[in-house]
């Protein structure tokens, strides 16, 4: 359950003893929850004296709220018009409802605040597995509840039949073609065989294997790319990308021996879970489904009029988390088109930066090159134009700018140039000065 802590109104000046306690009892005092307390305290350093601090652990349906400043001023609205899952402190997914802000831990024991575009899975009875899906010389049964909050994973177990040991969907998936495509499923071994899936989106039948003891990928044919993520308990997500070049297609999930699809089996078995299938090129969270498709909508993160909490004519902008390898993508701006500052990410995973002044895009040169966690800061000022990227710079630039207006909205993970990943966001900072090179270095350092 969520932690709510107890305390009372807290100043600058008692940082050194540990911000949770107060932030608690004010999110608290606004019907919001509280998580991950111990993250929060160990914030320290440059980073207390931001204008405004965002380290992800308070929330209710509509808000994100930030650590600095004490009074809210800070708080960031969220909009998301549908229901969405995330991995929660106990490695489960689970629902939350809609509007109501995603910390999730998946990235790790502190929570990053999650940011996905709209997707739809495309899968009908994404965990049905025992009454709508078609069984082939298998059985199913229910499996364990250590997966997804307040489901079952299933177990599926081969007959002694010489012959494919599936299970296949009953509904066809539609495609586009040309469209790129993802489909995926959690499994957790149970003995020695091999699981795959067996689909024809390139055209012909084709096996994608996967050994779930040793979590190599067995077999992947061309025009196929393949991901494996842990989970909870053993479990592996599992995951294949192919740019669609039929219309229609029934999805299997495959025992196989070895390579072999055709074989004799001997009773052994396997636990799966959670199917999906996708439009884009990586598998977002998991939108559980029944008989019909079910379109998660994307997530949201902004605040406007906090003027006072931007620099204007000099500043610094900080983010710290993890983004999806291979996809452009805007991880916070301040602005608008007209005037703004903004740090992303491009689709060759280099760090970009951008300044616009009176409607025009003064400067955005890319540099560095992300890892699996990123800590990145830029810092302007008029002439003097600097970005680190995990303790290191990566981009200088002298162009002189002035905005025509003053700078008053934040967003986090806005798609400014249509191009937006899932985000992992676990810090947000502004600060309304430039920040020197050394604290640059000392605030980005892993």
């Amino acid at each position: 359950m969520p932690f709510v802590g107890i305390g009372v109104g807290i100043g600058r000046q008692r940082f050194g003893g540990g911000i949770f306690a107060a932030y608690a009892a004010r999110v608290a005092a606004d019907g919001g929850v509280t998580e991950a307390g111990a993250c929060v305290n160990a914030v320290s350093g440059i980073s207390l004296n931001s204008s405004l601090l965002l380290v992800p652990s308070g929330y209710k349906s509509g808000v994100v709220y930030s650590q600095i400043p004490t009074n809210g001023d800070g708080d960031l609205t969220f909009t998301r018009a549908s229901d969405a899952t995330r991995v929660n402190s106990d490695g489960e997914i689970e629902v939350v409802g809609s509007g109501v802000p995603r910390l999730d831990y998946s990235q790790g024991s502190c929570p990053s605040l999650l940011l996905e575009p709209q997707r739809t899975n495309l899968q009908a009875y994404s965990n049905s597995f025992i009454s709508n899906w078609t069984l082939g010389d298998v059985t199913t049964s229910v499996g364990e509840s250590t997966l997804i909050d307040g489901q079952s994973t299933i177990l599926m177990t081969e007959n002694t039949a010489n012959a494919v040991h599936r299970v296949v969907s009953t509904i066809v998936t539609t495609f586009t073609i040309g469209q790129t495509y993802t489909m995926s499923f959690y499994a957790k071994s149970n003995g020695s065989r091999n699981i795959g899936l067996r689909t024809g989106i390139t055209g012909t039948s084709t096996n994608i294997i996967f050994n779930p003891n040793t979590q190599a990928v067995v077999s992947l044919p061309s025009g196929f790319t393949a991901n494996i993520t842990p989970a909870n308990n053993g479990y592996y997500r599992y995951s294949i990308t192919a740019t669609a070049s039929v219309s229609s297609d029934l999805l299997s999930i495959v025992l196989f021996s070895g390579t072999s699809l055709v074989y004799t089996g001997s009773g052994e078995s396997i636990y799966i879970s959670a199917c999906q299938t996708e439009a884009g090129a990586y598998p977002s969270t998991y939108i559980p489904t029944t008989s019909a498709t079910v379109t998660r909508l994307s997530d949201a993160c902004s605040k406007t009029g906090i003027s006072s909490l931007i620099g204007q004519t000099e500043g610094t902008l900080y983010w710290e988390g993890r983004t999806i390898s291979g996809v452009g993508t805007d991880l916070l701006i301040v602005g608008d088109i007209t005037n703004s500052v903004f740090i992303n990410i491009t689709s060759s995973n280099q760090v970009r930066i951008g300044i616009r002044a009176n409607n025009a895009l003064l400067l955005s040169p890319s540099g560095g090159t992300i890892a699996a966690n990123n800590k990145i800061a830029l810092a302007y000022k008029s002439g003097d134009i600097v970005a680190y990227l995990n303790g290191i710079e990566v981009i200088t630039n002298s162009t002189s700018f002035t905005f025509s207006d003053l700078i008053s909205s934040i967003e986090i993970g806005r798609p400014f140039y249509d191009s937006k990943a899932t985000q992992f966001n676990q810090k947000s900072a502004l600060f309304t000065t430039r920040l020197s090179n050394a604290e640059l270095a000392e605030l980005t350092t892993l």
